[in-house]
């Protein structure tokens, strides 16, 4: 029977697609088939134009044949700022790297690893010099700028970018992706990184997403933090400790409580004598909980320390 999966809150059979990163190959012969006698021409876009209706959470981006660009899915509401400080009017071929250098502010603020943050800087340097060779160097801007990530226009405006270029990947300056790859923890597109993992793993293995049950638990792992996953490991160590305290504890009662048992079977009450141990088999047939709570002394701390909240 093929595996199904179901929305919980509808019971509505769902059908996962495998998302995909990837860029549809076009080669060479294709193109020249559809274009005889003709030279490839190159063009800057600074918008693109949709070839189908793009729409989102039932929103129309932008109708099929119409031109969009980044912002075309929010409305922007300019206002006027003074700078406080002196600048000078930035060329045309400065916007790339200069766009390049502020995004890339979030990327390197959310990478918390010392060495994955200067690999990070390093590559975002190479993505501005390919657009302008003369173009600045971003370096470690992590306790200068961390506060940008709390900034709400910010993050939408990393959101835009993100969503724009990941809807048209062949676009000139799809390329700035790089530096907001993260974007998936964007408040629009919340770790939407699994996506790439899901997919690489669906290609890998050959299995359709629906048969990609394990999937699902990996995603839930992705959504635990660090200190949720710690906690667990806590809990499952107090858990392992009670139960083992508990153990001990009600192996020793039932010993003690047998024992008094055979010394009045002897007829002695002597607290000198020496008390019989009695033998692990025969101590099946006894309830440790019956004994009053008068008639013994809890020598170890270790019970209640594991259960006291």
């Amino acid at each position: 029977m093929a595996a199904s999966m179901k929305r919980v809150s509808t019971g509505t059979v769902v059908t996962p697609l495998a998302p995909s990163s990837k860029i549809e190959v076009q080669y060479p012969a294709d193109w020249f088939k559809s274009n005889p006698d003709q030279k490839p021409k190159l063009k800057y876009y600074k918008e693109m134009e949709a070839d189908e209706d793009w729409k989102s959470y039932g929103l129309v981006i932008c109708k099929a044949g119409n031109k969009c660009n980044p912002f075309s899915m929010v409305e922007l509401q300019e206002e006027q700022e003074t700078a406080n400080h002196d600048s000078k009017p930035a060329a045309e071929d400065d916007y790339a790297w200069m766009a390049t250098y502020l995004l890339g502010i979030y990327r390197l603020v959310r990478a918390t690893e010392q060495d994955y943050r200067s690999t990070l800087c390093e590559r975002i340097n190479d993505q501005m010099k390919s657009f302008k060779s003369t173009a600045g160097s971003l370096t470690d801007v992590v306790a200068e700028f961390s506060n940008w990530i709390n900034d709400a226009t910010y993050l939408k405006i990393v959101a835009c970018v993100d969503m724009f270029y990941n809807r048209f990947p062949k676009a000139p300056l799809a390329a700035v992706r790089v530096i907001c790859f993260e974007a998936g923890r964007c408040p629009f597109l919340r770790r939407c990184f699994v996506n790439c993992s899901f997919n690489n793993r669906s290609f890998t293995i050959s299995e359709g997403p629906t048969e990609s049950r394990e999937t699902i638990e990996m995603c839930r792992i992705l959504t635990d933090t660090p200190e949720k996953v710690e906690l667990e490991a806590e809990q499952a160590g107090r858990d392992k400790k009670a139960s083992s305290v508990k153990n001990n504890f009600t192996k020793k009662k039932k010993t003690e409580k047998r024992n008094r048992k055979l010394k009045q079977l002897k007829g002695d009450s002597s607290e000198d004598e020496q008390v019989w141990e009695a033998s692990d088999d025969s101590l099946d047939d006894i309830d440790p909980f019956s004994v009053s709570s008068n008639d013994f002394e809890v020598e170890t701390d270790d019970f209640f320390e594991v259960c006291t909240p």
